[in-house]
């Protein structure tokens, strides 16, 4: 295992020399000359996953059977594995330095004296590429190669009088690096039901508390992209109810760092509420309705701002409102639906956002998208939070056994209206079908052709862009 932690570092300084070398891009946008950077790291992730699978069987033949990954050092025990994943258990124990009671002063059951973490460590990576073209009055989007995402980081269970669960990820988006999920969560409290603190994604919005690697599209819809929040520091409290058939949560943030999608308005607090209930869940017949309704308010802000790309990374964003200076308080809603039908998903999101200030401004916008796997697979949907769960294909790639994954295809439609009296953002209306191929547990290849009318603009025109993604997940 320390050959496996010696690969693991070198990787880790493959991947900061390059990030070192997109940070002196004066342009802050990938260039053509990008891509090779990207593949290398894609070797380098995969060479380290195949050493990690290939260390692992080797330390499993020359440890003992009992103890196949385990080492002990001052008391600290330590056990490796790898399975999808870099998993890792540590166990601090510090009998000989408690100077708590021994037992509960209620339950009187012995305290826990022991630390321990048991967690994975991973990455997630996301290279976009793609083209455009543009008519009317429309310019600006310049067809190239991105770095979507870069994360890394562990996230797991720590116990300490108790069992509480954490994430600690950096995440590189474009040339910056910032902070990903960075968060303690306890469930099963009495009454809150669970306490969620740190650098997260706020609840609102189906497609934006769902993980970007579940999505289904490669971005977000239009609406989502301008009114649900980004990940923010804060505080939430709820979780599921009534055998998982409902969930809510409740917090407060403040957005600390720029987002790269989502309501781009600065400063100022938010409180967030979102309510989700399943009317249909059966299982047997793998049928499940969802419904959900989040709302949230932006408590006196400098400067509030709402925009979006047309649904392609590396496009520029051709509706915006610009600054709105708001003397009040500005508020977002939203209704969310899924449908879930075997190997079919349909899904709407409509959302309003009503900015106060002399006077009041509307801005609002839905989609609808309809997805099919191409098998008899069906997305995974997480009761618990009310979200999109990860898929992994039940045959992954494989030339010896002929199987080839899993095919999932798409179409969207999306309408985003940020204009109302004063305000000129401009509207657009976007198409978009998308064809992705899950290849096995870490690999994935998402395909798409999108269309965009912009409109109510000082040039308005029409964009067309085709756009693949190959996304590397070890978490």
């Amino acid at each position: 295992m320390r050959e496996l932690g010696r690969r693991i570092a070198a990787m880790v300084r493959a991947a900061g020399c390059w990030m070192l070398h997109r940070q002196h891009d004066p342009t802050g946008r990938a260039s053509p000359k990008v891509w090779p950077h990207a593949l290398v790291l894609v070797i380098l992730v995969l060479s380290v996953m195949r050493v990690a699978a290939v260390d692992q069987h080797d330390d499993a033949a020359s440890a003992p059977e009992s103890s196949p990954s385990e080492e002990k050092q001052n008391g600290i025990i330590w056990h490796w594995s790898w399975d999808q994943g870099l998993h890792y258990d540590v166990e601090l124990p510090f009998d000989r330095y408690w100077i708590g009671p021994e037992r509960r002063p209620l339950a009187g059951t012995p305290i826990e004296k022991r630390l321990a973490f048991v967690g994975t460590i991973g990455a997630i990576m996301q290279v976009d590429v793609a083209g455009y073209g543009e008519t009317g009055g429309l310019a600006g989007a310049t067809s190239g190669t991105e770095l979507r995402r870069f994360r890394f980081g562990t996230r797991g269970d720590f116990f300490l009088l108790g069992h509480a669960s954490y994430a600690v990820d950096l995440e590189l988006v474009n040339a910056d690096l910032q902070m990903g999920d960075v968060y303690l969560w306890r469930s099963q409290l009495p009454i809150v039901n669970a306490f969620k603190i740190g650098n997260f994604t706020p609840p609102m919005s189906l497609e934006s508390v769902t993980a970007a690697r579940d999505t289904v599209f490669m971005e977000n819809g239009l609406p989502v992209q301008a009114f649900a929040p980004g990940r923010s520091a804060g505080a939430q409290v709820g979780g599921p109810e009534c055998d998982q058939r409902l969930t809510w949560a409740v917090g407060v943030f403040r957005t600390l760092q720029k987002p790269t999608v989502g309501d781009q308005s600065k400063d100022g607090e938010r409180a967030i509420g979102r309510l989700t209930w399943l009317p249909q869940d059966t299982p047997s017949a793998r049928q499940l309705t969802h419904l959900g309704l989040s709302s949230g308010v932006l408590f006196a802000a400098e400067d509030v701002s709402f925009s979006s790309r047309p649904e392609s990374y590396l496009a520029p964003k051709f509706v915006n409102t610009g600054t709105l200076r708001s003397a009040g308080n500005s508020f977002v809603s939203g209704l969310e639906m899924a449908h879930f039908r075997g190997p079919w998903l349909f899904m709407s999101e409509a959302l309003l956002a009503a900015v106060r200030d002399q006077g009041t401004t509307t801005l609002w916008g839905s989609y609808a998208s309809l997805s099919r796997f191409l098998s008899d697979d069906a997305q995974p949907y997480d009761r618990a939070s009310g979200r999109l769960a990860r898929f992994e294909p039940p045959r992954p790639f494989s030339w010896s056994a002929r199987t080839y994954g899993a095919l999932r295809a798409a179409v969207r439609v999306s309408h985003l209206d940020l204009s109302e009296g004063a305000v000129s953002g401009g509207r657009e209306t976007n198409f978009t079908a998308d064809l992705t191929w899950f290849i096995n547990h870490y690999l994935s290849l998402d395909m798409e052709y999108g269309f965009a009318a912009i409109r109510d603009r000082a040039n308005d025109g029409n964009l067309h862009f085709a756009q693949t993604r190959l996304q590397f997940d070890c978490f």
